[in-house]
């Protein structure tokens, strides 16, 4: 059932046309969630919930339903979800609704974040953080402080995300739904933070944590991954090889380019600390893994990989080295 109290709401007495209308309106909502329905199909089916939430003139119901088809243009059609994501900001406000204020801001914060700018985003994800808290929004407050996160990282600005993470921690509530899923993502991130920062042991800590947590292969191998990459930089490239290379042979359906081509340049970076010439063919299945999958992003770190290999065995110095200088310089 769809009934929802904001925290600025009393608790009243549901009425048996009240009922009729809050059902009638859970049916559209979840018609509007069926992968069978097309874009457009869904639209009409959050339409019509919030004309009968309209119609039963409940504030909890129009909110909820105004906030559904926010999501829902964010995720769908957001090159013309603006307009819509401000009216509902306008109707949040208009009737003080502390709770879809805070939503309100926070799908303005994750428009913002899709388009990549990241200062403004930023700011809508703090300022909804700040009203999920006064709502006392576990769940939402942990959500937040992991987007707000994300952009930390990639400003490289590991102190504050080791920060914001930290606090985070305060709030992932036993009774969550998402526990799991938040002790993941947030012990992977201090994982994060603090390799960065040259803490590895806190790091290692972090990571085994977070591997406790995680439930899919994906966030498994990942976080077995990660693992590895600190014992190679902590000078302990015997551990890290002890879980690459029987991650490397792993069979999963999750396993991914990403993870493959991850898996193949810590092997080979692994091999480079130990002096053995095997860190080549390694680098270079990485660099092949990406290219296959057109990851030009990825690239960047494989023949930044390579141009560090041939740096350290410069008598190896072939045709290839010329491939991947050219490359870093053009930005690939």
């Amino acid at each position: 059932m769809i009934w929802i109290t904001s925290c600025d709401q009393k608790k009243s007495a549901v009425s048996a046309e009240n009922l009729l209308a809050i059902s009638r309106i859970n049916h559209c909502l979840e018609r509007a969630e069926s992968d069978s329905l097309s874009n457009t199909q869904k639209l009409e089916y959050l339409n019509q919930s919030l004309a009968l939430a309209k119609e039963s003139n409940i504030d909890s119901l129009i909110l909820k339903t105004s906030n559904e088809k926010a999501e829902f243009y964010n995720s769908c059609y957001q090159d013309s979800a603006f307009a819509v994501l401000k009216e509902f900001e306008k109707m949040a406000n208009a009737k003080k609704d502390t709770l879809y204020i805070a939503h309100s801001l926070l799908n303005l914060g994750e428009y913002y974040s899709a388009l990549k700018q990241n200062k403004t985003a930023f700011s809508y994800f703090n300022k909804s953080n700040i009203q999920f808290k006064n709502c006392k929004d576990s769940s939402n407050i942990v959500y937040s402080l992991l987007l707000m996160s994300g952009i930390l990282k990639e400003k490289s600005d590991y102190y504050d995300m080791e920060a914001v993470n930290t606090e985070a921690l305060k709030f992932i509530s036993p009774t969550d739904k998402n526990l799991k899923h938040n002790y993941t993502c947030v012990y992977n991130n201090l994982g994060v933070a603090l390799k960065q920062t040259f803490d590895y042991e806190k790091s290692l800590l972090y990571y085994k944590k977070s591997r406790q947590y995680a439930e899919s292969d994906y966030d498994k191998m990942i976080l077995e991954n990660n693992i590895a990459a600190v014992y190679t930089l902590n000078n302990q490239p015997q551990k890290a090889l002890d879980i690459l290379l029987p991650l490397d042979q792993l069979k999963s359906k999750e396993k991914n380019a990403k993870i493959n081509s991850l898996i193949s340049n810590n092997i080979g970076l692994t091999y480079l600390k130990l002096n053995d010439s095997k860190s080549l063919d390694y680098f270079l299945k990485g660099v092949n893994i990406r290219k296959a999958e057109n990851d030009t992003y990825g690239l960047i770190a494989c023949y930044a990989h390579l141009a560090n290999y041939y740096k350290t065995n410069k008598k190896h110095y072939s045709p290839c080295k010329k491939i991947c200088s050219k490359k870093l310089r053009r930005g690939y």
